[in-house]
């Protein structure tokens, strides 16, 4: 999805988190010897309960149909369970479901889900809450943000989405403990669209008694089927979460995860203190001065963030016009000039090493005489006549000397003027939902890791989040004809034919991939920094734990 509400948006790397001082777990006295002399008894102190504690930078949805930012997915995690997960490889393993077929047309899913699966109130999980919750999550009442993009592909989810049909055609119950979905086409991807929360299984029974499916009150008391279950939950506070004593094993590693919420002062070694004070995990803006300190992690997000151009806005109709842009840019050098490591430059459509990446796409070189007989050809020579127009960003430091070296370069180049203007990130992102920017520094994250997500989502004509307007009828085709394509190498070769078809066309103008940097003590075990986030090893939050002092890994009672 286009970036901003997500934790590296646009160039703002991940935000840092304010927890309030939690202590840190000791280690027990041995017990003291018996005594003959007559003393007054005293109270036996309560053992320490060693927490996972856990920063986020805003408070997230407990409601699975209105997750929309990395926070919400990590606690979803924690309380709920799909049918299926992501491990930190990004790999799709079983969750709720025990085992799931396909059938030889690639359409019909089958899931058997685990017998001894129930929610946290001690329910059985059913194949019926699993097709309520995913109807839920359509309604729209509900006005989900994320349905639309990851359950569409689910055989009539539209026509219920549009109030063209009364329920989802495509989800069948076999039995209690076998749910059948039916893809409305041959999708490769459609495993990796039910690992995000939209599907998770909500205890129809519990909701339906508190009113009707729109209701959203429930949440702040959820009750899930996940290895967690909330304890306590104060509003852009703190949330404890303790293991659900029905979660089938493995049981939860640990007996408490303590979720503060908020946003820090300070920087370098005093932040870096701070957290390793007071908290086990924590995305932390980066800052040089962190890296290769003990438990700081580092990796590339899963975005690109780039240079939007609106195509039905003069003169970015016009693909000379973009592709002057685009070759009167230095790229490389602006980006490293400005925004030093913490990104690395990228001027593709799908990140190096992830699928559907073409090592051997060539794109638009840096030619500033190429790039002025383009603007030449479109009716701007020397850039006479060339509209006034302003380049859009979310207000930062480093983004402002970012786009202020963009337009320095244009102004030499092409000799055309434009002006910056940050503006406030949710203002951004509602005029980018409005298609009111013409020219606009934004960025796209991945939803899941297939170039269906990277190219079909963003780029084809009838695509929601095709803020640009962009059409090309040779893009539609090469990405609709890969979408249900099972041959990889064949699916490949369609994927590689739209990216060049991109970047002939000019698109859009791709500058770099930010960096991630989370800390993460050491003593946390099974947990993996990906760019996505924070990810389970295993995909399961049960697996996860913190060493004692000792050495030995604590397990919930």
């Amino acid at each position: 999805m286009q970036t901003g509400w997500k934790a590296c948006g646009a160039g703002l790397v991940l935000f840092a988190c304010l927890l309030p001082a939690i202590t840190q777990a000791s280690q027990h006295s041995s017990a003291p010897k018996p005594s003959t002399t007559k003393t007054s008894a005293k109270p036996t102190p309560k053992p320490t309960v060693v927490s996972l504690r856990i920063a986020l930078a805003v408070g997230p949805r407990g409601d699975p149909a209105l997750v929309e930012d990395e926070e919400s997915v990590e606690l979803a995690n924690l309380l709920y369970s799909g049918l299926v997960r992501l491990d930190s490889t990004y790999k799709v393993v079983p969750s709720g479901a025990s085992s799931y077929s396909v059938s030889s047309d690639h359409r019909h899913y089958t899931f058997h889900l685990r017998p001894d699966l129930r929610f946290s109130n001690g329910d059985p999980v059913r194949a019926e809450d699993y097709k309520f919750a995913i109807i839920r999550s359509l309604d729209a009442g509900i006005k989900s943000p994320t349905a639309p993009v990851y359950l569409l592909d689910i055989q009539g989810a539209g026509d219920f989405l549009t109030g063209k049909a009364k329920t989802v055609s495509g989800i069948s119950v076999i039995d209690t403990h076998t749910l059948q979905i039916t893809t409305r086409w041959p999708v490769p991807y459609f495993l990796m669209e039910l690992t995000y929360p939209t599907s998770y299984a909500l205890d129809e029974k519990a909701i339906r008694k508190l009113g009707p499916m729109d209701n959203t009150s429930w949440y702040s008391s959820p009750i899930g089927s996940g290895p967690y279950r909330l304890k306590s939950w104060v509003p852009n506070g703190k949330l404890v979460l303790v293991p659900n004593k029905y979660f089938p094993g493995p049981a939860p590693r640990v007996k408490q995860v303590v979720i503060s919420v908020g946003t820090l002062q300070g920087t370098g070694v005093d932040l870096y203190n701070f957290v390793r004070q007071n908290t086990d995990v924590a995305n932390l803006s980066y800052d040089s001065a962190l890296v290769g300190l003990k438990g700081i992690r580092e990796t590339k997000s899963l975005i690109i963030d780039g240079i939007y151009m609106n195509v039905k806005v003069t003169p970015f109709g016009d693909q000379r016009v973009r592709r002057a842009l685009t070759m009167a840019l230095n790229r490389n050098s602006l980006v490293t000039a400005t925004m030093k490591h913490s990104v690395t430059p990228f001027g593709g459509y799908v990140p190096a090493d992830e699928a559907g990446y073409n090592p051997r796409l060539k794109l638009l070189p840096y030619d500033v005489a190429r790039a002025r007989l383009e603007l030449k050809d479109a009716g701007f020579p020397n850039g006479k006549g060339f509209p006034a127009t302003t380049l859009y960003y979310a207000a930062s430091p480093t983004l402002a000397r970012l786009v202020a070296a963009v337009a320095q370069q244009w102004r030499t180049a092409l000799h055309i003027h434009v002006d910056t203007k940050g503006l406030e990130q949710s203002v951004l992102l509602t005029k980018q939902a409005q298609n009111s920017l013409p020219l606009y520094l934004s960025g796209w994250t991945a939803d899941y890791p297939d170039p269906h997500d990277w190219l079909s989502l963003q780029w084809k004509s009838d695509a929601i989040n095709n803020n640009m307007h962009y059409s090309n009828k040779a893009f539609d085709w090469y990405v609709a004809t890969a979408d249900v394509t099972w041959n990889l190498r064949h699916q490949q070769q369609l994927y590689n034919a739209a990216q060049e078809s991109l970047v002939q066309d000019a698109a859009w103008l791709p500058l770099y991939i930010p960096h991630r940097l989370t800390y993460i003590r050491p003593s946390v075990d099974n947990l993996s920094l990906t760019g996505y986030g924070v990810i389970p090893r295993s995909g399961s939050w049960a697996q996860v734990a913190v060493k004692t002092t000792s050495g030995k890994t604590q397990r919930a009672q």
